[in-house]
């Protein structure tokens, strides 16, 4: 599981404009994985940008395992020294 996780995690952070890629939650629903992470991103990118950038994890990911089910990409503006 921990290799799966890991790998997820390239794909999002290979999606331009990602900052970093945490939480990332595997579980299985039946005979499939239901999916979750946080992504932040420049807190100054559109809505538009950011759903974007959510299909575009979310098509990636589903193109490398066929048993998920669902995907949430939760968009989180970056977090830097003064947040």
């Amino acid at each position: 599981m921990m290799k799966k996780i890991a790998y997820i995690e390239s794909i999002a952070k290979s999606t331009t404009r990602i900052r970093r890629v945490h939480s990332i939650r595997l579980r299985k629903l039946g005979p499939y994985v239901v999916e979750d992470m946080h992504v932040e991103v420049d807190g100054k990118m559109t809505v538009n940008e950011a759903h974007k950038i959510t299909e575009q994890i979310e098509e990636k990911v589903k193109q490398e395992f066929d048993k998920v089910a669902e995907i949430k990409v939760r968009i989180e503006p970056e977090k830097t020294q003064q947040n």
